[in-house]
């Protein structure tokens, strides 16, 4: 908004005009008396100079004030290419399914636990049913959610993490639901046993004696899906 008439500031010259405004230090500021001789008395010719000096004058600060701003300017900030954020980690598909949690990790939640014991158990049904069915495998674990057991009280994340403890001292462990074999009085144990079929239950019990596993946490196990659960367990002598 310009400023009314009575309230501008008044300058002695045009130099003190320009200093004000632009900020630029005239060189030599001539005399009233110099400048009188060298210009004429008010007229056209006066106004034109004086217009001219103003131009150049606001050319040469609008300059300076650009090679300023150049020197101060950030650099342009690089963006990632969208076409190799999805390979380089950087913005994941938000609609894609999470991914499952990497070998020997425990997932943070029960659900997630929950859901990594099921994937491992469709696995070993998959891979191993046919291979165990009606024959007698070493136990070494049988453990299920909210059992009192070994100073805790036990969830998902628990089980999971014992499975793989187990698997990580024997590559051939391998983890069971109760439920998917008639041979368990219970049906909702997560149960640990060795990959390992054998025709007789004294057979599966050596790998305990070897191993100087105790009688409560080592035995020999049935697993079939039509006999009956009697029968089906022994335990060291």
């Amino acid at each position: 908004m310009p400023v009314p008439p009575h309230s501008q500031p008044e300058y002695s010259n045009y130099y003190e005009y320009i200093e004000h405004h632009t900020g630029q230090q005239p060189v030599v500021k001539a005399s009233e008396a110099e400048e009188k001789k060298k210009r004429p008395a008010a007229g056209p010719m006066l106004f034109l100079v004086a217009g001219a000096l103003l131009i150049v004058a606001l050319m040469v600060g609008g300059v300076v004030l650009l090679e300023q701003r150049n020197r101060t300017a950030p650099e342009p900030m690089t963006l990632p290419d969208p076409t190799t954020a999805a390979t380089d980690g950087v913005a994941p598909d938000p609609q894609s399914a999470p991914e499952a949690a990497p070998p020997g990790s425990v997932p943070d939640t029960e659900a997630e636990a929950l859901a990594e014991l099921e994937r491992i158990r469709e696995e070993t049904l998959d891979s191993s049913f046919d291979r165990l069915n009606d024959s007698w495998v070493t136990q070494l674990s049988a453990k299920q959610v909210g059992l009192r057991a070994e100073g805790k009280t036990w969830t998902n994340r628990d089980i999971l993490e014992s499975y793989q403890q187990y698997q990580a001292q024997y590559p051939e462990a391998l983890l069971l639901w109760s439920g998917d074999w008639s041979t368990f009085q219970m049906s909702d144990f997560w149960v640990v046993v060795l990959d390992q079929p054998y025709r007789e239950a004294d057979d599966a019990l050596e790998f305990c004696a070897q191993e100087e596993l105790s009688r409560d946490d080592c035995f020999a196990r049935k697993l079939s899906d039509t006999d009956d659960p009697e029968g089906s367990t022994k335990l060291q002598p």
